[in-house]
C-alpha cells in the first residue's frame, strides 16, 4: 500500500492525540461533601464511574477513529503498487508518454473521438514537478518523438500533445517499445531515479494481442491508459478492393470488395465503385463478426491502368473513415506468345501446332490481331524478338545454345512465363543449362530426365492431380470423367528434389513422373507440361483448351504484382520489365501530373532487375502513378491496414496478467472517474462521517 500525500497521516497522527489530551485534562476531579452517611453515596458513585467510562471510552475512540480517518483520506493510500509520481512524491523521475495515433484512434465512443480522451489524459503526466524529466512519443508504424532526449520543457510537449492527429495507419509496438526504452535507458546502479513508461492507446486486440514488454527495462514502471469504454464498437469497414487476377481486353473481369462487419447483428451493405468513367454497385449481406466478399463483372475495352474509389454507402459506424477504400487495375491487350519450335508451320499434325491452336483458339482474333502467336526459331532467339511476347513456349525446339538459354532464364527471371511441352530426352538437357543459370532461384520440386532406354512410355494417364488446382477445379463435379479418358504418351521421366514444393506438381503419372509442374522463378514462373500432344489424346479432347488457359492464368497470377499496400508500411516494389529505366519517370498522386519535389511519396530508381519503387513508408490512403510524360505504366492503391478496423479491445486482466510477462503493469480508463484502486480515500470520508455519527449517539444513548 502506497499513498499519494503521505505527509496528510503524519498530520494525521498527530492531530489524534488531541481527542486522548482533551480526554485526560478534561476529567473530573473529586469534590469533598458533608454528608451524614456515605454507604448510599459510595454505592451510586460506584454504579455513575463505570458508566462514565464505558461512555467516555467509546467516544474517545469515536473520536481518534474519525480524525485517523479523515487524515488517510486526504493522504489517498493505493493498493496497486507505486503510483506514478507527481509534485507531491517528489524525486528523480524520468518518464515516457507513449500515445497512440493510429488509424483505430479515429473511432468515436459515445459521440467522443478516442484520441481526444487520449490527449487529456497523456497531459495530466506531463505537468511540472521538481525531478522529472520527460518525453512523448507519438506510435504509429513508425515512432515519432517529440524531442531525441527526455526533456523539462512541458509546454512543448503539452503542445505536440493537444496538436497530435490520427495516421492511416497501423500501429506497430516493437519499434514503439523499443524507442521508449532507448529513452529511458539504463540508471546508474545504486541511482533512486524512478522510471516510468505511460502508454494511452485503445489496446485494440489484433495490435496488442501479442505485446511483448520484455524489451523494456524490468524495473520501469509501465501505465496503461485505456481510451474505450466497451470491449467492442460497432464498425463495418471495407479492407480489401481490386480486381483479383489479369484484366484483359474483350474478357469478362471482376471487382471484389471485402467488408468486415465488426457489429452484432448482420447488416445489408451497399458498395459503389468508381473507376475511371464508369460506376458499378455491390449490394449483399454481410454476417457479424465476419468479412464477406461482395463481387461484380465488369468488361474492360481497352488497355490502360484504370483506377478510382469503393466507397459504402449508408454507413454509420464508429470508424468512417475506413468506408471507402482506393483500387487500381491494369487492363491488358489480349497476350502475345512466342512459341519457339523447330518444325515447320506447315506440318499441321505436329506438336508445335497443336499448341499454337490451344493457344490462340480463335482465328478471328487473330485476324484482328487480338491474340498472337509468334512463331521463332531456336537459332534466332534475341530479346527484341521475345520482349513482346508475355508467355514464352517451347515445344520440339532441339538443343538451344548456352546463349539462348541464358537469355530465356534471364527473362524468366523478370518477369516472363515459360511454358515448356517436354517431349523430347534433348529437353531434359535445355531444362538442366536453365536451372544452372537461375541457380538457386529454381524451384522446381522434381529434376526431369530422358527416359532410360527401353522404357515405355505410351498411353499413361493421371494417377493423381490436384483438384483444389484452378485448372482441375474449373471441371467440377465432370473432373474425374474429364481427367479419367486422357492418355499421354512421350514426355520424361522425373525424380523427386528436396528443394521446392511438392505442392508444385499439379499432376503425375502412374510411374511417380511429373505431368504437370508449375512454380515461380523470382519474378517469372516455368510452367511444364511432360507429353508429346502429338502422340497424345489431350488435343482432340475438350479438356485441352480450358486446362491449358487455366495453367496459364495461374502461371500469370503467379507473378501478378500488387497494386494494394497499406499506409504506412515499407514500400519496395519491382516495377514491371515493360516499364523500362527510371530515366523520365516520375510519380504523380490520383488525377494530378505533380510530381512532390521533396520525395515524399518515395524514389525510383534503377537496379540490376528494372526499376524499384522504395520509401520508408507507403503515403496516405490514394492512388499514386508512376508516369512516363502522360501515359501511366504503373499505379499503386494505398489504404488503411485492415487491423485497424478490428475495433475489439483487450480486458484490464489480459493486459496485466497475462501479457505482463512479470514486469510491473498498471491499468486506468480514461472513461472511469477515478480507477478501483484509487477509491479508498471515498471510504475512508465515508467511515470518519460514520463516527461522527456513532458520537452523536452514544452522547444520545447515555444522555450525556
Amino acid at each position: 500500500m502506497t499513498f499519494v500525500h503521505p505527509w496528510a497521516m503524519f498530520a494525521g497522527v498527530l492531530l489524534a492525540g488531541l481527542p486522548v489530551a482533551v480526554h485526560f485534562l478534561t476529567r473530573p476531579r473529586p469534590v469533598a461533601h458533608p454528608l451524614s452517611t456515605l454507604r448510599f453515596v459510595r454505592e451510586l458513585l460506584k454504579q455513575c464511574s463505570a458508566r462514565s467510562r464505558l461512555r467516555d471510552a467509546l467516544v474517545l475512540a469515536c473520536r481518534t477513529l474519525m480524525v485517523l480517518a479523515v487524515a488517510a483520506a486526504i493522504a489517498r493510500p493505493r493498493f496497486d503498487g507505486d503510483v506514478v509520481s507527481s509534485a507531491d512524491n517528489p524525486g528523480e523521475v524520468r518518464r515516457v508518454v507513449v500515445l497512440d495515433v493510429s488509424q483505430s484512434m479515429g473511432a468515436r465512443d459515445g459521440g467522443v473521438q478516442l484520441l481526444d480522451r487520449a490527449r487529456a489524459k497523456a497531459n495530466e503526466f506531463l505537468r511540472y514537478q521538481p525531478g522529472l524529466r520527460a518525453n512523448v512519443l507519438l506510435a504509429g508504424a513508425a515512432p515519432q518523438p517529440v524531442f531525441e532526449q527526455l526533456s523539462t520543457n512541458f509546454d512543448s510537449l503539452q503542445a505536440a500533445v493537444r496538436d497530435a492527429q490520427v495516421g492511416p495507419q497501423r500501429l506497430e509496438l516493437r519499434p514503439t517499445l523499443e524507442a521508449a526504452a532507448k529513452l529511458l535507458q539504463a540508471k546508474a546502479p545504486g541511482s533512486d531515479t524512478r522510471r516510468e513508461l505511460v502508454l494511452v492507446s485503445d489496446f485494440q486486440r489484433r495490435n496488442w494481442g501479442a505485446v511483448d514488454f520484455s524489451v523494456v527495462p524490468a524495473d520501469v514502471r509501465i501505465e496503461l491508459v485505456a481510451t474505450a469504454s466497451s470491449a467492442t464498437l460497432p464498425n463495418v469497414a471495407i479492407v480489401r478492393a481490386e480486381c483479383p487476377g489479369r484484366a484483359v481486353v474483350g474478357r469478362t473481369a471482376q471487382w471484389e470488395v471485402d467488408i468486415a462487419n465488426g457489429t452484432p447483428n448482420p447488416r445489408e451493405v451497399g458498395v459503389d465503385i468508381a473507376v475511371g468513367e464508369t460506376a458499378y454497385h455491390l449490394q449483399g449481406r454481410c454476417l457479424p463478426q465476419r468479412v464477406t466478399t461482395l463481387s461484380g463483372e465488369f468488361l474492360p475495352t481497352a488497355p490502360g491502368w484504370l483506377w478510382g474509389q469503393a466507397c459504402l454507402t449508408g454507413n454509420d459506424d464508429a470508424l468512417a473513415t475506413d468506408d471507402q477504400r482506393a483500387c487500381a487495375v491494369q487492363v491488358r491487350r489480349q497476350p502475345t506468345y512466342a512459341l519457339i519450335t523447330r518444325q515447320a508451320e506447315s506440318q499441321r499434325t505436329s506438336s508445335s501446332y497443336l499448341l499454337e491452336c490451344a493457344l490462340a483458339p480463335d482465328a478471328a482474333l487473330k485476324e484482328r490481331a487480338a491474340a498472337k502467336v509468334l512463331r521463332i526459331s531456336p537459332q534466332s532467339l534475341d530479346r527484341e524478338t521475345l520482349a513482346p511476347a508475355e508467355v514464352i513456349a517451347l515445344d520440339h525446339p532441339g538443343k538451344i545454345d548456352d546463349v539462348g538459354l541464358r537469355l530465356l532464364a534471364n527473362l524468366m527471371r523478370r518477369g516472363k512465363t515459360i511454358l515448356y511441352v517436354t517431349a523430347e530426352p534433348v529437353d531434359a538437357v535445355n531444362l538442366k543449362l536453365m536451372s544452372d543459370v537461375v541457380a538457386r532461384a529454381w524451384q522446381l520440386p522434381v529434376e526431369f530426365a530422358a527416359p532410360v532406354g527401353g522404357q515405355s512410355r505410351r498411353a499413361m494417364f493421371l494417377q493423381t492431380f490436384r483438384r483444389e488446382s484452378p485448372a482441375f477445379k474449373i471441371f467440377g463435379e465432370q473432373t474425374d470423367a474429364a481427367i479419367g479418358g486422357l492418355r499421354f504418351s512421350g514426355g520424361l521421366v522425373s525424380r523427386k528434389l528436396e528443394t521446392g514444393l511438392s505442392d508444385d506438381v499439379l499432376a503425375s503419372y502412374a510411374d511417380g513422373s511429373a505431368a504437370i509442374a508449375l512454380s515461380g522463378v523470382e519474378a517469372g514462373s516455368l510452367l511444364v507440361l511432360n507429353a508429346d500432344l502429338a502422340e497424345s489424346n489431350l488435343s482432340a479432347s475438350g479438356v485441352f483448351l480450358p486446362l491449358l488457359e487455366e495453367l496459364l492464368q495461374q502461371s500469370l497470377n503467379r507473378r501478378r504484382m500488387s497494386t494494394s499496400l497499406a499506409s504506412g508500411e515499407r514500400l519496395d516494389i519491382q516495377l514491371p520489365t515493360e516499364v523500362g529505366t527510371a530515366a523520365g519517370l516520375q510519380i504523380t498522386s490520383g488525377e494530378s501530373n505533380d510530381s512532390p519535389i521533396d520525395g515524399r511519396w518515395g524514389r525510383l530508381a534503377d537496379d540490376g532487375a528494372g526499376v524499384r519503387w522504395s520509401s520508408t513508408a507507403a503515403p496516405a490512403p490514394g492512388v499514386y502513378r508512376v508516369c512516363r510524360g502522360n501515359e501511366t505504366v504503373f499505379a499503386l492503391a494505398t489504404g488503411v491496414h485492415s487491423d485497424e478496423s478490428q475495433l475489439e479491445y483487450l480486458s484490464p486482466d489480459v493486459l496485466t496478467n497475462r501479457l505482463a510477462a512479470g514486469r510491473n503493469v498498471h491499468y486506468q480508463s480514461t472513461t472511469e472517474t477515478e480507477p478501483d484502486a484509487d477509491r479508498w480515500w471515498a471510504w475512508l470520508c465515508a467511515i470518519g462521517l460514520g463516527c461522527a455519527l456513532a458520537e452523536l449517539g452514544l452522547h444520545l444513548i447515555f444522555r450525556s
